[in-house]
């Protein structure tokens, strides 16, 4: 998800009407990448959800150790539906609620970066699940 930690937004929500959305005008390659990322999260919350809901014993033990599969695929699905604009909290938002649901440390504002050695570990696991959602 570093991969995506830098991508720009396509709009930027108006302060004083936030239903209103200014185009930043996006170059070709910075379109490409922004399209990437949102198919990216979706493919991902698309596999972590049908992990989630198939596959109970696996889906139960990493509940023990204190993940939750479904608030990821949330979490990843409304990122998908909000990297595309600046302003307000939501992209902020669901990309906490990916951190939380995975126990990731937080990176940066959007993407989720490299947490500091101590909790590789934690790391490791999340991207371990990552990983079995796709075998679903």
């Amino acid at each position: 998800m570093t991969q995506f930690a830098n991508v720009r937004a396509r709009w930027k929500e108006l302060r004083d009407d936030p239903n209103r959305l200014e185009d930043l005008g996006l170059s070709e390659k910075d379109q490409q990448r922004l399209e990437e990322a949102q198919s990216t999260f979706r493919d991902l919350a698309s596999q972590m959800r049908g992990f989630a809901q198939t596959e109970w014993f696996a889906v139960k033990t990493v509940q023990i150790l204190g993940y939750d599969p479904l608030n990821a695929s949330a979490g990843l699905l409304g990122l998908s539906n909000t990297i595309d604009r600046y302003g307000g909290d939501n992209r902020a938002l669901q990309a906490k609620n990916v951190r939380d649901a995975l126990h990731i440390s937080r990176g940066d504002r959007v993407g989720l970066q490299q947490p500091p050695r101590e909790t590789q570990g934690s790391v490791g696991c999340s991207q371990s699940l990552l990983v079995l959602s796709g075998w679903s």
